[in-house]
């Protein structure tokens, strides 16, 4: 968990833009039922983050990278961030940070 500050100071650079397009509501996690965790909680000593925005998606996707390195998230853990643009519903990240357009709906991710 040393990236703690750098992950700290990405958020704070990305709340201080002005011309906010694209948001990630909730960036979470959750327990992996393989490893006997709560597929119903956040993992111990992690936090979710909330209303992320920038103008870049490429900003986003390394923000849920330094998230997913940070807190040492395997692929059941993570939960994919879904992504709007001025309010409304675009697409979602993948664990492996492909941003996945909302042409190509999938399980979960109405």
């Amino acid at each position: 968990m040393g990236n703690n500050i750098y992950l700290h100071k990405l958020i704070i650079n990305m709340k201080q833009k002005e011309d906010k397009m694209y948001e990630i509501k909730k960036l979470t996690n959750c327990g992996n039922i393989d490893y006997d965790q709560n597929p119903n909680t956040i993992l111990w000593g992690t936090k979710s983050l909330k209303n992320i925005k920038d103008k870049r998606l490429s900003k986003l996707r390394d923000l849920i990278n330094v998230y997913i390195n940070e807190y040492d998230l395997g692929g059941g853990n993570f939960i994919p961030p879904k992504v709007y643009k001025d309010n409304k519903y675009i697409g979602w990240f993948s664990y492996n940070g492909r941003f996945w357009r909302s042409k190509y709906l999938t399980w979960g991710n109405k």
